[in-house]
Formats: structure tokens, C-alpha cells, sequence
């Protein structure tokens, strides 16, 4: 619990935002400590932590974050880590190419190994991937298509992260406005 604290404590600095001029629905606290506390891995408390910082406003009243908390809380440690690993890398890429798309057009692809999904999602068995990856769809998250090929460099998934997934993970870094507004100023695109 105190280190969940620590990162929604990190969260709001970052936003530069006092904690002493914003509020959250008691409820949406109450869940958030609930279920991210129970969590060891770092980055997957960081998300939580992201979502609080998120629910925070001057009023406390907005509660639009429950919908995405219920979500973070129905997934498994392999299903957020490979969530958290497929929007964190698409966003990059989409930033590295220069492409000047905004929300409405984030159906950019990213090809991708199976080895390297299943390294970032840590998961024990390649037959846990396709598993892993339909969750993530049926969630509306992620969608994902298998690229077989018999020659080098072999098998590799076509991915993309769904505006759902896209607004989870804005909010999961701790941004409370639109996903366009948080690509805006990850400095990711063009205003």
C-alpha cells in the first residue's frame, strides 16, 4: 500500500499538480488500493497508480475512471504487461516514423516476433501467447492477426491498440483528458 502511495504521489508531481488541490471519489480510491496494492510488479502498480493520479479533479466527483479500473482489475500480470508493452512500443514507433496521425487514425500496425511479445508479456509457454492476445481483443483493447511465413524471419503477429486501449493507457499514464490531448503531449504528434 505505501508503495502504490509513493507512485500516485510521483504520478501527480509529474503532472505538476498539488495533491492538496485535487480529490477523488472515495469509491474509485477505495478500488484502487484494493486491487493495486496487492500487486508486486512495479510497472503494473504504476499503472495503478496512473489511474488514480488520472481520477483525481478540484471536485473529486468524476468517476469516469471506474469503467477502466474494472478492466485493469479483470486482467492477469501477462495480459497488462504485454498491454502496457504493445501501446508503450506503438506509440514510439508511430513517434519515430513522423507520422502526423491523431487518434482517429491510430490503426497503425506494428509487426511484431512472437519471441518478443512473449519476453515483454513473461510468459512461461509460447502456446500462452495466442491466449494472451485474444483476451486483449475480447477486452477491445488490442487486435492482433497472425502473419505466417515460411521463410525468414518466420511467424509474426500484426498488432494495434484500439481507441479503448489507447484511452486505458492514457489514463493508466496518469493523463485525465482525451487520448489526443495525451499524444499532444507526449510530444508525439503536431498539435
Amino acid at each position: 500500500m505505501i508503495a502504490l502511495n509513493e507512485k500516485f504521489r510521483t504520478r501527480l508531481e509529474e503532472r505538476g499538480t498539488p495533491l492538496e488541490n485535487l480529490n477523488a471519489p472515495a469509491r474509485i480510491v477505495m478500488k484502487v488500493f484494493e486491487e493495486g496494492s496487492w500487486v508486486e510488479d512495479d510497472d503494473i502498480q504504476n499503472m495503478w497508480a496512473g489511474l488514480l493520479a488520472s481520477s483525481c479533479t478540484k471536485d473529486g466527483k468524476d468517476d469516469s475512471n471506474l469503467i477502466f479500473i474494472n478492466i485493469l482489475s479483470q486482467m492477469t500480470a501477462p495480459e497488462i504487461r504485454l498491454f502496457d508493452h504493445i501501446s508503450r512500443s506503438l506509440i514510439t514507433s508511430v513517434a519515430k516514423s513522423g507520422s502526423t496521425m491523431t487518434r482517429r487514425d491510430f490503426q497503425y500496425d506494428m509487426n511484431v516476433e512472437p519471441n518478443a511479445l512473449l519476453a515483454a508479456a513473461r510468459l512461461p509457454d509460447a502456446s500462452l501467447l495466442p491466449r494472451v492476445l485474444e483476451r486483449l481483443r475480447l477486452l477491445g483493447l488490442v487486435d492482433h492477426k497472425l502473419v505466417e511465413r515460411a521463410k525468414p524471419p518466420g511467424n509474426r503477429y500484426d498488432v494495434k491498440v484500439l481507441d479503448a486501449g489507447l484511452h486505458l493507457y492514457a489514463r493508466c499514464q496518469g493523463y485525465s483528458g482525451s487520448p489526443d490531448g495525451f499524444l499532444k503531449i507526449q510530444g508525439r504528434y503536431p498539435a
